[in-house]
């Protein structure tokens, strides 16, 4: 019952029943359901999905960088250009790493 959802006892069954709520139907589901709503949703997306979404490309959240996508530093600011050191060869810092 979700009218008691401050009882702490209840937390484990209630998180299972929000989970079996939000499985039962597809993300874009979820999306297409609450775009205009006050609601504070949105999905979580994987890095490449990301790079593609309206806002993140707009904002150039990301870059490839040696063919492999990374986020860009944050925070930005108007004045600076960020450039994207070399990605280090595999087990080129093992010995550091140690």
């Amino acid at each position: 019952n979700f009218a008691r959802q401050f009882d702490r006892e209840l937390w484990p069954e209630l998180g299972d029943r929000l989970a079996a709520i939000f499985a039962a139907k597809p993300r874009d589901e979820w999306i297409s359901l609450f775009e205009g709503s006050d609601a504070c949703v949105g999905p979580v997306l994987g890095p490449h999905e990301s790079a593609l979404h309206p806002h993140m490309a707009a904002r150039g959240t990301w870059q490839a960088v040696d063919g492999a996508l990374q986020a860009v530093a944050a925070p930005r600011f108007s004045s600076a250009r960020w450039t994207p050191p070399k990605s280090p060869a595999r087990g080129e810092h093992d010995a550091e790493i140690r």
